[in-house]
């Protein structure tokens, strides 16, 4: 039995087809790929994250503060305890404050900002680290950068991915 040329074409390609075929759609391939994205991206975020907390323990243990420590992350001495109840959500306070870095550099020297507590100013850190300090507090403020710029900076002065150190008065 003889099959005619295109009797075998059809045959020929029709397994190149069978074989050739992938049922596998391209949006499952690539959901399968996004979590490694994400979990690359975690690891990273604790990288950093675990080396500042390093970083600013030994910071606090060089200079012999006594720190309490906030469950974000943050750090705080109130080193002159103020008069009332703490600061809470919609108060208004003035804080006057000096910043720097954990290698020493001032980012400013002296600020002053009027701020409404729970609105997230200056930044997310100090925001609610003062919860916990009253009118008439000093105190020493120690943000990771995830509290305090983050990953861009302020984009004047603070550089990017860089833990604060403030000396605060709140009034």
């Amino acid at each position: 039995m003889r099959l005619s040329h295109y009797t075998l074409l059809y045959i020929v390609a029709t397994l190149w087809l069978a074989v050739g075929c992938d049922n596998t759609p391209i949006i499952e391939t690539q959901k399968q790929a996004a979590p490694n994205y994400k979990e690359n991206i975690i690891n990273a975020n604790r990288v950093v994250s675990e080396a500042e907390h390093t970083q600013i323990e030994g910071y606090i243990s060089r200079r012999g503060w006594a720190m309490t420590h906030l469950p974000d992350g943050a750090s705080f001495d109130e080193y002159q305890r103020g008069a009332g109840n703490p600061l809470s959500d919609e108060d208004t306070a003035v804080l006057q404050y000096s910043i720097e870095t954990l290698t020493g550099q001032t980012i400013y020297s002296h600020r002053s900002d009027t701020i409404i507590v729970g609105h997230h100013q200056p930044n997310l850190g100090i925001d609610q680290t003062i919860k916990h300090l009253r009118r008439g507090s000093k105190a020493r403020i120690i943000l990771p950068s995830s509290l305090a710029y983050g990953m861009v900076g302020d984009g004047d002065r603070v550089p990017a991915m860089t833990v604060l150190v403030y000396d605060m008065l709140v009034q």
